[in-house]
């Protein structure tokens, strides 16, 4: 309980560190890295055959070396049947044994016969995953994703149900308009019937004549009329021309599916579970509309820093522009330079338009060259443009190229990595601030930037007696916190104040409010009671000891008590606390100093 409360304080006051500097860097902390999967020891399957009802436990012995097993699952498919049926389940850890445990329910119409492991997929809290998949004759192909062992010993017989290895069957099909234009809503009409488990889903994928675009529709049972229904509803940007079915998939509840491809002439795969056939009368013909069928382009991306260690952010920006409908998304993904781990960030615009976002490097990142395997940028109408990493399955000189009608490329992208490196190998900034010689605080600050806890500024200076305002008491909140950013609606801060999504944020959040008048005083200084208000409500701090003389009767009294109760603070020598002065950069050396060293305590 101790130790708890110990790290319980250690955090507060790194919030505080946080509100009061905002050049604080993250302290270092030097981990293993982790660029292994977990790994699959040994499985136990609880009956070998199983009936309408019965439950089958399963329970695997699972292994991570470093960051720990994030997911297990499992998954069965029969072994005598082409269809494309599975039983999955998620296992989850019992504390108690340390094993993962999950179980299988024997459907009603479940295929009978001997049923055997799929595959097994782990993943470990880094993001290193493998697939462990059934494969008898195949136990020495391997890669660094997946392999094939011999999981025959897992496999259980299902016995006494009634089989339902039929799919659905599509029986009419219909369409309201051959002709539409600007805002009409075209109606879909499906006539599906299914023997045993039930229908489950209609799906309808039209794709527009030129472009990536598409118009997805997941059709809805009308019990009345006994048949399924959609619709869709023509839009401003929609591409003039004829828009033509994809594809209608058919699903029941036991999972028998079947898929109707538009194609020429009719070729069907019964074994794959699909047919091509001649959709054209189900076309859908649209005028009347600003065609948008051009992807959107990337103008400039900017990586910020491209050297880091554990606990240091980096920061993404993409100058994306489009045409007519304007953006939708635009997603990064980096992956690790050893292992299998990723870091998807998805970039939101900010109020300069451009699309912004970061990600963390944590404790168990792999170390080295963190490159970028896609950028992909997405409009409002759907057309997208994806750049990828070079094409490795390709010979050198030949990884590198455009697919114009796709609207991909695989280029080059080494320019956009991310390096990272052990702590020590970053420049650590100089520790000799001109201003802090002789200053009170002196050994604080050289103590804590030296750790590369607390850095100071371009100009060679410290400023250990500068107060921190409002308004960068409530940015450095908000990005601690990863608070979502949105306009502040106080009358004294713009939409164009460089602080305005932060503070909005705080507010928000009901960490950092604003004045009676409707005010916030961004440049405000910020106040010891103010500070301790944000910690007090950031970390819901609960009790009350009221020690102090000048506070009884102060606003933010109750805020104060809870730091005093939380033995955070012990006010001034003269038992008070002085709630409304402003707070110095040297005095949060001095706080921070003494929490992490007992030297630096009075």
């Amino acid at each position: 309980m101790v130790f708890r409360e110990k790290l319980n304080l250690e955090k507060i006051w790194f919030m505080i560190a946080v509100m009061m500097l905002l050049t604080v860097s993250p302290s270092f902390v030097q981990a293993a890295e982790d660029v292994s999967p977990p790994e699959f020891n040994v499985m136990e399957v609880s009956k070998e055959k199983a009936t309408v009802g019965d439950k089958v436990k399963i329970t695997a012995d699972i292994s991570d070396d470093v960051s720990g097993v994030e997911s297990v699952e499992v998954v069965y498919e029969p072994d005598f049947n082409d269809l494309v049926i599975e039983k999955s389940t998620e296992l989850n850890l019992n504390s108690d044994t340390g094993k993962y445990e999950g179980e299988l329910e024997v459907g009603e119409y479940d295929l009978e016969g001997t049923w055997m492991v799929d595959s097994i997929n782990v993943k470990d809290r880094q993001g290193n995953s493998y697939s462990y998949h059934n494969g008898e004759g195949k136990t020495s192909h391997k890669t660094e994703d997946y392999g094939y062992i011999d999981l025959s010993a897992y496999n259980f017989e299902i016995y006494e149900t009634t089989e339902d290895d039929e799919m659905p069957v599509l029986e009419d099909f219909s369409v309201s308009h051959e002709r539409a234009k600007l805002n009409d809503q075209v109606t879909l009409e499906a006539k599906v019937s299914d023997n045993l488990s039930g229908v489950k889903s209609v799906e309808v994928e039209y794709i527009a004549p030129v472009s990536n675009a598409v118009k997805y529709i997941e059709m809805k049972y009308n019990k009345s009329e006994d048949v399924y229904e959609g619709s869709f509803e023509i839009g401003r940007y929609d591409a003039a021309g004829d828009w033509k079915i994809h594809y209608i998939k058919l699903m029941d509840v036991q999972g028998n599916d079947y898929t109707h491809y538009n194609g020429e002439g009719s070729f069907e795969n019964q074994r794959s579970h699909y047919i091509y056939r001649d959709l054209t009368p189900y076309n859908v013909t649209i005028s009347g509309t600003k065609d948008d069928h051009t992807p959107p382009e990337l103008n400039e991306f900017v990586v910020s820093p491209k050297k880091v260690t554990y606990g240091h952010e980096v920061e993404l920006k993409a100058d994306v522009s489009d045409d007519l409908s304007g953006m939708q998304s635009v997603e990064v993904m980096y992956e690790a330079s050893e292992g299998n781990a990723t870091k998807t960030i998805d970039l939101q615009q900010n109020r300069n338009g451009i699309y912004a976002g970061s990600f963390e490097i944590d404790e168990y990142d792999a170390l080295g060259n963190w490159k970028v395997e896609h950028i992909i940028m997405k409009d409002k109408q759907g057309n997208f443009y994806t750049y990828f990493k070079p094409d490795m399955f390709l010979p050198e000189g030949q990884r590198e190229y455009k697919v114009e009608r796709l609207n991909f490329e695989h280029k080059n992208l080494d320019e956009y990595d991310v390096v990272v490196v052990e702590a020590g190998e970053l420049e650590i900034p100089s520790t000799q601030f001109e201003d802090t010689q002789n200053h009170w605080a002196e050994n604080e600050v050289v103590y804590l930037v030296e750790r590369n806890i607390l850095t100071g500024y371009k100009d060679g200076s410290f400023k250990p007696d500068q107060k921190i305002t409002r308004a960068e008491a409530a940015t450095v909140i908000a990005k601690e916190l990863k608070l979502k950013l949105v306009s502040s609606d106080f009358s004294d801060v713009s939409d164009q104040h460089w602080a305005d999504e932060y503070i909005g944020a705080a507010k928000k959040a009901g960490i950092l409010n604003g004045y009676d008048d409707g005010t916030f005083g961004p440049d405000s200084k910020l106040s010891r009671a103010e500070m301790a208000t944000i910690v007090s409500r950031a970390y819901e701090l609960k009790g009350e000891k009221s020690i102090f003389e000048d506070t009884e009767e102060h606003w933010a009294h109750q805020y104060i008590d809870a730091l005093a109760a939380n033995g955070i603070t012990n006010g001034y020598g003269d038992g008070t606390f002085k709630p409304d002065k402003s707070i110095t950069r040297g005095e949060f050396a001095a706080f921070e100093a003494r929490v992490l060293n007992e030297e630096f305590r009075p």
